[in-house]
């Protein structure tokens, strides 16, 4: 699964959670919300949940991911880490 990529107006730029100070269980609910979300506005079929967010979360520890707060559509996100907007 490819999620999508992100272009944000630069007055409203992405704000980066500091995803290792979520426990465990808070980091996994965020991460799936994301991935659900992603698959509601996707027709992906064969979708295994549980894989994914394992995937992600070895992205996160990887430095692959990132996981923002989107102000535009108030909610978190994941972002290919080489995608993240520059942060002051």
């Amino acid at each position: 699964m490819k999620l999508d990529s992100f272009d944000p107006d630069p007055d409203q730029s992405p704000v980066l959670i500091p995803w290792q100070h979520l426990s465990t269980e808070a980091l996994a609910g965020v991460v799936e919300a994301c991935l659900v979300a992603q698959v509601a506005d996707q027709n992906v079929e064969g979708f295994d949940l549980k894989r994914e967010v394992t995937k992600v979360l070895a992205g996160l520890d990887a430095g692959d991911w990132a996981l923002v707060y989107d102000p535009v559509t108030e909610s978190p996100a994941l972002l290919p880490a080489d995608e993240l907007p520059a942060q002051p």
